[in-house]
């Protein structure tokens, strides 16, 4: 811990109300230390060691701090270089360097050696930011597909060439609508960050709205006459639309 991480540590939990106990042992010496730190009380069990009078090593006081190891964060502006990086007590601030990724409940509070405190103990979101961003990409998107004809417009909205009952749908003819609660489902996405890799943030397609549909059908005599389509899953709904933000194109992928 530097000078300055200490300093900065300490305008959020001061380390007051010092108290060193009496040391016992010989030639190594325990030795209890209780403090105030952030308004908590703490203790801590010291292990002092003396070799042919020179300085005391001292062992113990110290605790990790452990990070997801698929997000990059900085702690107090330094970018770790573990995983699990040994800390002392004090105040931490986790900040994701991807853009878009807020780590909340901050700062972490490490009071002594038995607090194991990580990013796995912050909530992570999306900033408002990063939730415009990927408004903007997926709607832009889904729009794009409710206007096309096609069989496939993409987005994960296929539909079969054929019903159910065998009859053929003629591309190039479909009529794609969502209704008032669908429109406003989807201008309303939220996405959230992904469980086991972090950065990629998502939606269910359920959330951007249900498809209606209408388009030219088949007959049995082979004419073809427009029909309207009823179902769900496939072709009636959009695939699940995802960003990775650690990507600077932000791609929108449909799965």
């Amino acid at each position: 811990m530097t000078d300055a991480v200490l300093a900065d540590s300490l305008t959020r939990a001061p380390i007051t109300d010092i108290v060193v106990g009496e040391p016992t042992g010989s030639s190594s010496f325990d030795i209890t230390v209780t403090y105030t730190i952030g308004g908590q009380p703490a203790s801590e069990d010291l292990l002092v060691t003396m070799h042919d009078g020179k300085d005391p090593g001292i062992y113990g006081g110290t605790t990790t701090l452990s990070i997801d190891e698929h997000l990059d964060v900085t702690v107090h502006g330094v970018t770790p270089t573990s995983d699990s990086p040994t800390i002392l007590p004090g105040s931490y601030l986790l900040v994701p360097t991807v853009p878009y990724l807020t780590l909340g409940d901050q700062p972490l509070l490490a009071k002594d050696s038995s607090d194991y405190l990580g990013s796995y103990d912050l909530e992570l979101s999306v900033t408002d930011e990063g939730i415009a961003v990927f408004r903007e990409k997926v709607i832009a998107e889904a729009e794009a597909c409710l206007a096309s004809k096609a069989l496939d417009p993409g987005c994960g909205a296929a539909l079969p060439s054929t019903l159910s009952d065998g009859s053929a749908i003629r591309d190039g003819s479909v009529q794609r609508s969502q209704d008032a609660e669908s429109r406003a489902l989807l201008q309303n996405i939220t996405p959230e960050p992904g469980y086991s890799l972090p950065t990629v943030v998502s939606v269910y397609g359920s959330d951007l709205g249900t498809i209606d549909i209408t388009a030219e059908c088949q007959n049995s005599d082979g004419s073809w006459s427009s029909c309207e389509l009823w179902g769900y899953g496939a072709g009636f709904s959009f695939g699940d639309p995802s960003i990775n933000l650690a990507d600077p194109a932000l791609t929108v992928e449909w799965d």
